[in-house]
């Protein structure tokens, strides 16, 4: 139920106003405090904030290194395609046809990852699969075919570059479902709650109330967790995985 909560485009929204309300809470609570007594520092406050610093930077940097970590996937799958096509073009013309063949038809496949819907994650995956099995079948049927050392010599090169192809698709399929713990989003929505309302109080509690620092506070921890969500949602959110390596092969590939 969280998890899909936390996917609803109403997420970001949401998040914002009750960071605000946390905060507006923390700020009337001060208000009623200091009439009754004074505040006086423990200095712990700072080392608490400090702490969910150190939280949120760490979610940061873990959906940030899935991120790369997707793009890395995709680039190797592009060095494997380079070679299996410059590999294939050194056969004869029927061999390297039904490699250019596969080849595009792959690509195309791949290429709806871009399409923003979580259900197509395991569609392309399917396919890439079935497309990348019925090349191997062919490549096997080849070499049977093909009982020629010069031949076999050049497929055990072809047949490195496709075994290097099928494992990038295979990790690029399943990496798009590496997302951080809904766990540890619901964690770090509390806690921005949390220490939104010690923002709030802290603000609210001087002599002067220091609206500023409030305003900052909303604004920088509701972008923060718009980022980390896009970054964690490659299907839907704004931060794409590039795809200008595997785009440039299939241009070429296919001229």
């Amino acid at each position: 139920m969280w998890q899909a909560f936390l996917d609803s485009s109403y997420y970001n929204t949401l998040f914002a106003l009750a960071l605000v309300c946390a905060v507006t809470a923390g700020i009337f609570f001060a208000i009623r405090f200091k009439k009754k007594k004074t505040w006086e520092s423990t200095g712990v406050e700072s080392a608490v904030i400090g702490i969910f610093g150190l939280i949120i930077s760490f979610t940061f940097l873990q959906s940030g290194n899935a991120h790369k970590e997707r793009s890395v996937f995709i680039h190797d799958e592009s060095s494997a395609i380079d070679r299996l096509f410059r590999y294939s073009k050194q056969m004869p013309d029927s061999f390297a046809l039904q490699t250019k063949t596969m080849l595009i038809d792959y690509l195309n496949n791949q290429f709806s990852f871009d399409k923003k819907q979580l259900d197509n994650g395991k569609l392309v995956a399917d396919n890439a699969g079935k497309i990348l099995t019925d090349y191997w079948n062919y490549l096997s049927q080849y070499r049977s075919q093909h009982n020629n050392p010069t031949v076999a010599v050049q497929l055990d090169k072809i047949n490195g570059a496709f075994d290097n192809l099928k494992y990038s698709t295979t990790r690029h399929a399943y990496s798009f479902g590496e997302r951080t713990p809904a766990v540890v989003m619901l964690l770090l929505t509390i806690t921005s709650m949390m220490i939104g309302f010690l923002v709030g109080f802290m603000s609210g509690v001087k002599n002067n109330i220091h609206f500023l620092v409030a305003i900052i506070y909303v604004v920088i921890i509701s972008m923060v967790m718009m980022v980390i969500r896009d970054m964690n949602d490659p299907f839907r959110g704004f931060i794409q995985p590039n795809y200008l390596d595997l785009k440039h092969n299939y241009e070429i590939i296919k001229n």
